[in-house]
């Protein structure tokens, strides 16, 4: 908790002046977590002592969501209307960012290794770079399918096992891109320094956002209108979402994970390989600054 709140700069103004942890730790219980203002309901079935770092990973994204999401809050998703589903384009922004903080808290504060954040980061990025549906939609329109594939039970039958990619995993990537991509473009730049701009313009202030809204801000931050600009168009609006796999030459030229440096790189038991590319034209940086 103080982790995040370091990060944003300050806690949210919790109305009653604290927050709750609800936890149902139950072998009988339903594995989920949900975000409240000013609380979260946390239950799971696994055992406390072998799983608790998976179970913190749910206790950090629920918490997160204090500010983002609770406050910093897309403007489709108001006013609130208990009756009707609630259509928006941003859940990639509001649930995949706050899934790619919830490990990462994990790794600031030391419960997990740098290896087993390597190792999550490395599913994560399979999972995506994986899903065929990411060639039909794009961050934003799967995002917006929310109300048929949450929770929902069809008694059509559906192909989203090949055409729906879940905007969690699917944000928590484009979060991965544009945090890797500003610290190697923009000195002194990370995410942690747009997610306090939103914080600070649209989260403290209450004022709904919209997708426009974040690609001026992410402009504001870098002082760059163009990379915002192609930014968003590539990596929340188009299919596919302009991932694709690192080319040798550029992961020679990047950094190292975690900074230790070149001799730590193995190349691939095969040698050379084709560079996978994007359906949807040139690649572009962002995701492949490895």
């Amino acid at each position: 908790m103080r982790e995040q709140a370091a990060m944003f700069g300050e806690l949210p103004a919790f109305d009653f002046g604290t927050y709750t942890f609800i936890a149902d730790y139950l072998p009988w219980a339903n594995s989920d977590g949900m975000e409240h203002r000013n609380s979260t309901i946390l239950s799971a079935t696994r055992a406390l002592d072998p799983h608790a770092v998976r179970n913190l990973g749910t206790v950090s994204h629920e918490f997160f969501h204090a500010w983002n999401v609770e406050r910093l809050r897309p403007k489709t998703l108001e006013p609130f209307d208990f009756e009707r589903a609630n259509m928006s384009g941003e859940l990639w922004f509001a649930e995949g960012f706050t899934s790619y903080y919830g490990g990462l808290m994990l790794k600031r504060v030391g419960i997990s290794s740098l290896d087993d954040y390597a190792a999550a980061l490395t599913r994560l990025l399979e999972t995506i770079l994986n899903a065929p549906g990411r060639r039909f939609f794009s961050p934003v329109a799967m995002s917006q399918q929310a109300p048929f594939v949450d929770a929902v039970v069809s008694v059509d039958p559906t192909n989203r096992s090949n055409t729906f990619a879940s905007y969690y995993p699917y944000g928590a990537v484009v979060a991965l891109g544009l945090d890797l991509t500003l610290r190697s473009r923009f000195a002194g730049k990370t995410l942690d320094d747009f997610m306090r701009a939103a914080w600070r313009t649209y989260g403290k202030t209450e004022e709904p956002y919209t997708v426009p809204d974040l690609e001026g801000l992410l402009a504001e931050v870098t002082g760059d209108v163009g990379f915002a600009q192609e930014f968003f168009a590539r990596y929340s609006r188009q299919r596919a979402a302009g991932l694709c796999g690192p080319s040798r030459a550029r992961r020679a030229r990047a950094p190292a994970f975690g900074g230790r440096g070149a001799q730590h790189r193995r190349e691939h038991p095969r040698g050379r390989r084709k560079t996978r590319r994007s359906l949807d034209g040139p690649r572009w940086s962002g995701l492949s600054r490895w």
